[in-house]
């Protein structure tokens, strides 16, 4: 998926079968991240979403980084992240990072659900994270401001969006 931001050209791919600290991928990433930190060694991860930042007009790759967890398998669609105020917000497995743009920076990550996150979605200056087990209210800085927790899945039984 593609997004047109500011200057900028945000890319964000579902990188099914990478493998960390590897040569062998289909692309290759500047950086490897997982639970907000470098990987230095190879592990066993379930989702990885990887970033690239291109200027629009200059065609020219500023910065990228791969994001790889291991819980509940996710992928990227439309509210799998947000873009505003020069920064990303991404949903991988159960955690989200924010991430300063262009440079990809980390600038905060956190685990928000014991499974899954199925979206975030903005509501007014904060976010509503839609996740397997919880649904929660965060700042965009990363602070629950709620958390409501369930035994089961939060979805609707026709499948429909329910955000």
């Amino acid at each position: 998926m593609i997004v047109e931001y500011q200057e900028f050209e945000v890319e964000l791919l579902h990188e099914r079968g990478y493998s960390t600290q590897s040569t062998d991928n289909v692309r290759s990433y500047t950086a490897e991240y997982s639970d907000g930190k470098p990987i230095e060694e190879r592990i066993f991860t379930i989702s990885c979403h990887g970033i690239r930042v291109k200027h629009t007009h200059q065609e020219r790759e500023i910065s990228s980084a791969i994001f790889c967890e291991s819980a509940g398998a996710t992928t990227i669609h439309e509210k799998s992240f947000f873009i505003d105020e020069e920064k990303i917000w991404i949903c991988v497995c159960n955690k989200i990072y924010c991430l300063k743009l262009p440079d990809l920076e980390i600038e905060w990550y956190g685990r928000f659900d014991f499974a899954t996150i199925f979206s975030i979605n903005p509501l007014h200056n904060d976010f509503i994270i839609h996740g397997e087990l919880d649904i929660l209210r965060i700042t965009r800085e990363g602070e629950i401001k709620w958390r409501f927790s369930g035994r089961d899945i939060f979805v609707t039984q026709s499948g429909e969006d329910s955000f």
